[in-house]
C-alpha cells in the first residue's frame, strides 16, 4: 500500500522558537506552511533575553502582550515566548500544525520529503530544519558533520520561583548577574512568573551555572559520545548526590544566586546539557535549509543564538518575498540564503568558542571534576 501524500509549499520540521518563527515569517511571505512537531512533554525551560522590536517585525504581532523584564535587556522565559509564538502561528491560515516524529527526510529534482512514523510522507516546494542541536534535517544536508561537537563544558540551568526563596532573600534587579569563580561562572537574572506577572515577588529567576569538571557524569549518561553531544540530562535523572553536590558548591555563589541554586535543587527545578557547538560548513542542500540551532549551535553565553536566528529569517523573508518558492524557484532562494547567512552563523559560534576554550583553561587548572 502506497504511503499517504501531502503537498504544500513548504514544511517546517520542529515547532520549537525557530520553527514558529520560520512559520510565521513564510505564511506572511505568502507560503502556505506545514510545521511537523513531535508530541513532547517535558516542559524544562529556562530564561532567555528577546529583542521586541525585531521579534514584532517578524511575526507582524504585538510584542506588548509578551510579558518580559525590562532591564538591560528584555528578558522572557522559554515557554512563555513558545506559547505566545504558538498563539501568533494558529491565527494564521496558511499554517498547519502535524504532531509527529519525522523519521526521513529526502530532497529530489521536483520536491522535498519527510516522512512521518505512520507512513505518511509530506511533499512541499522546500523544507526547513527547525530541529534543534540534534537535527534529522542537518544529517542530510551534511551528512558528514551530523553531530554538533561537545565544548568541553556544561550548565546546569535552572529556573525557579521567587516565592520559593527563604523570607527576607534580597530579589535580583532587572539587570542580567555574571560572577565568577576560579572554576565556574553563573548568570542569572529575573523573567516573568509562569503567570507572565513582572512584579517582584511573583517573577522566576534563571540561572545558568558553567562547570568544566563534570564530564564523567555526562558521558555515563550517554550525553556525550565520541566527542559529540547526543542529548541532555532531565531534571527526573538527575542523581540524588548529584543534586546534593550542587547545593554544597552553591555556597560559591552570592545572594540571590546561592538561594536560587539550592531552591532549584531541592524542587528539581534543574537539568543538565553539555554545552554543545556547531559551526556549519553548509546551511542547504538543493531544496533543504537549516535555521536556528539546526543551522548554527554557540554557547549561550555568546547571548546571541536567538538573535542570529532572527537575521536568518529576516534574510529568509526578503527572499521569500521577492522570489516566492514554488515553480522550481525554492533551490536559487535557498542558495541566496546561504551565501548571505553561512558567514554570520560560523562568526557566531567561533566567537563562543574563544570564550569556552578561556573558560575550560582556567577551571580546570583550578577546579575538581564532578
Amino acid at each position: 500500500m502506497e504511503p499517504e501524500h501531502e503537498r504544500g509549499n513548504a514544511i517546517v520540521v520542529g515547532g520549537s522558537l525557530a520553527g514558529l518563527c520560520c512559520a510565521i515569517v513564510l505564511a506572511r511571505a505568502g507560503t502556505d506552511v506545514t510545521v511537523i512537531e513531535r508530541v513532547d512533554d517535558v516542559r524544562e525551560g529556562s530564561g532567555l533575553g528577546i529583542d521586541r522590536a525585531i521579534l514584532a517585525r517578524l511575526s507582524g504581532a504585538d510584542t506588548r502582550t509578551l510579558p518580559v523584564v525590562r532591564g538591560s535587556r528584555d528578558s522572557a522565559s522559554w515557554h512563555l515566548l513558545r506559547d505566545w509564538l504558538f498563539e501568533v502561528a494558529r491565527l494564521q491560515p496558511r499554517i498547519a500544525f502535524v504532531e509527529a516524529e519525522v523519521v526521513e527526510i529526502t530532497e529530489t529534482e521536483g520536491a522535498a520529503r519527510a516522512r512521518l512514523a505512520d507512513g505518511t510522507v509530506f511533499e512541499a516546494d522546500a523544507l526547513f530544519g527547525a530541529d534543534g542541536y540534534r537535527s534529522v534535517t542537518r544529517a542530510v544536508v551534511d551528512p558528514s558533520r551530523p553531530y554538533a561537537e561537545y565544548a568541553g563544558y556544561v550548565m546546569w540551568r535552572g529556573l525557579v520561583e521567587e516565592s520559593a526563596l527563604a523570607r527576607g532573600t534580597p530579589l535580583p534587579g532587572n539587570h542580567l548577574d555574571l560572577v565568577s569563580t576560579d572554576r565556574w561562572t553563573l548568570v542569572g537574572y529575573a523573567v516573568p512568573g509562569a503567570d507572565g506577572s513582572t512584579a517582584r515577588g511573583r517573577r522566576r529567576i534563571s540561572f545558568a551555572w558553567y562547570d568544566a569538571g563534570a564530564d564523567a557524569l555526562f558521558a555515563r549518561f550517554g550525553c556525550i559520545v565520541e566527542g559529540t553531544v547526543r542529548g541532555t540530562i532531565s531534571t527526573r535523572r538527575l542523581p540524588d548526590e548529584v543534586l546534593a553536590r550542587l547545593r554544597a558548591d552553591a555556597r560559591a555563589w552570592p545572594t540571590p544566586w546561592r538561594e536560587a541554586v539550592v531552591a532549584a535543587t531541592e524542587r528539581r527545578g534543574i537539568f543538565a546539557t553539555p554545552i554543545a557547538e556547531y559551526a556549519p560548513d553548509r546551511l542547504v542542500r538543493g531544496r533543504l535549509a537549516l535555521i536556528g540551532d539546526a543551522a548554527h549551535v554557540a554557547t549561550p553565553m555568546t547571548g546571541a543564538g536567538l538573535a542570529t536566528t532572527f537575521d536568518d529569517l529576516l534574510a529568509l523573508e526578503r527572499l521569500v518575498e521577492e522570489a516566492g518558492l514554488a515553480g522550481g524557484r525554492a533551490p536559487h532562494v535557498l542558495a541566496v540564503y546561504e551565501r548571505e547567512r553561512l558567514r554570520p552563523a560560523r562568526a557566531l559560534v567561533e566567537g563562543g568558542r574563544r570564550w569556552g576554550r578561556r573558560f575550560v583553561a582556567q577551571a580546570r587548572s583550578g577546579g575538581a571534576p564532578m
